[in-house]
């Protein structure tokens, strides 16, 4: 018998794979952001920490981050902004090709949440940022004012740049959201395994070739 949180989770995460596909509109990114918060922004509250509470698995989530400054001193001296995009993702279509020139790294939420994923005027923007820009400004969880230093950050990087006819940032939503969907999978299987559900098809991992 499954419990009622465990499938609110389940059914969080098949809803967000639904909105972070390769044909995802920028409204499915923007919702996408509101589940994302769901599963990991709440604090002890978020579903991932209330559905693991009792199973304790460590969860490893696998992603890409800008270079730190001072890794590239000519670029570094130049550089205004940068956005990895889809990038994050290091099995997104357009990210792969960068794991030639940049580390894959893996770690703990706190860690994946902390890495930098954009940079604009010198300043560093955090995967975390991103993703409570868009739930709680662009609507994901819920419309608002950009009112916190990283959320200006975020709106004057947005109307300055378009990536693929879409704001800059939009597209690093959606591999955020793509990470945190592969990170919390071993919890979900094991979740599925204890109730007798079938497991979804496997997400491409570390070891694939």
């Amino acid at each position: 018998m499954i419990s009622e949180r465990d499938r609110l989770f389940l059914n969080t995460l098949e809803e967000l794979d639904k909105k972070i596909g390769d044909d995802a509109t920028d409204y499915d990114i923007i919702t996408s952001s509101g589940l994302v918060r769901k599963l990991v922004l709440d604090g002890g509250a978020s579903l991932v920490r209330q559905v693991n509470r009792s199973r304790r698995l460590r969860l490893w989530y696998a992603y890409i981050e800008i270079a730190p400054a001072g890794s590239h001193p000519v670029l570094d001296e130049h550089m205004l902004a940068s956005s990895l995009e889809d990038g994050v993702d290091p099995w997104s279509v357009i990210g792969a090709p960068l794991l030639a020139d940049m580390q894959m790294k893996g770690g703990s939420l706190d860690e994946f949440l902390a890495a930098t994923v954009a940079i604009h005027g010198g300043a560093l923007i955090s995967a975390k940022d991103v993703l409570q820009h868009a739930a709680y400004v662009l609507g994901g969880h819920h419309a608002g004012d950009a009112r916190s230093e990283p959320a200006q950050l975020i709106e004057r990087f947005r109307k300055q740049f378009i990536v693929m006819d879409a704001p800059a940032g939009m597209r690093t939503v959606r591999a955020i959201s793509r990470v945190v969907a592969r990170g919390v999978r071993p919890l979900e299987d094991a979740i599925r395994d204890e109730c007798g559900l079938p497991r979804r098809p496997p997400l491409p991992a570390p070891d694939d070739e």
